[in-house]
């Protein structure tokens, strides 16, 4: 769930910061979304063998920057806890916290500059959009077993 939301906050700001006009010269907006949902996990239901659901509670916001060509193009924050969920039994997640950075350099190219931990990785990326370039990655692992989690959940 967190990676869908994640996935689909990238993209919004990508699409606002490349589309944005010059006519966005004003104040940055600010967009903030809330998030209070459960959904049922398919990848741990099939590693347990019994049904689990994952609740992902939190808040998103975007910060789309005042775009003339270079420059800042806009910012997400993410703050969410996730628990998994079954059998009457809970097991908490790595929370995802942190912050994407889309930046346009002169040459046209979309720098994603992304700090926190998120898809089980803490730490720094450094990507060129444009390119598929990775310049830095995470070192960290905030990785959960799946086995750990099936057993503290299972029946």
């Amino acid at each position: 769930m967190t990676r869908k939301v994640l996935v689909l906050a990238l993209v919004a700001l990508v699409a606002a910061g490349i589309g944005a006009s010059s006519a966005w010269a004003a104040a940055p907006q600010i967009l903030r979304f809330t998030i209070d949902e459960t959904n049922p996990d398919d990848v741990l239901s099939a590693a347990c063998g019994f049904p689990v659901d994952i609740h992902a509670a939190g808040q998103i916001t975007f910060t789309i920057g005042s775009f003339d060509g270079t420059g800042f193009a806009g910012m997400s924050t993410v703050n969410i806890a996730s628990t998994a969920m079954a059998n009457g039994k809970t097991y908490r997640l790595p929370r995802g916290v942190g912050v994407d950075l889309l930046l346009v350099r002169p040459n046209g190219d979309v720098i994603d500059v992304t700090a926190g931990q998120a898809f089980e990785l803490a730490g720094a990326t450094i990507a060129d959009l444009s390119t598929g370039e990775i310049r830095v990655s995470p070192h960290h692992s905030t990785s959960v077993s799946t086995d750990e989690v099936c057993a503290a959940l299972a029946p």
